[in-house]
């Protein structure tokens, strides 16, 4: 059980250190061409469509 624990995490932490400067990268070209705000409406139009949709 600790040993899957373990390779669980491990792999949890590999997962996010190729992962995180991705999405830093993506995130930081959005802010420089104005996008940022149009993914963050649609986003919440998403939340919100699935909110509807599940309740």
């Amino acid at each position: 059980m600790n040993v899957v624990l373990l390779a669980v995490a491990f792999y949890g932490g590999i997962f996010l250190l190729f992962t995180l400067p991705v999405i830093i990268f993506i995130v930081r070209n959005a802010r420089k061409n104005g996008r940022l705000n149009d993914i963050t409406q649609s986003a919440e139009i998403m939340c919100r469509l699935a909110d509807i949709l599940y309740q």
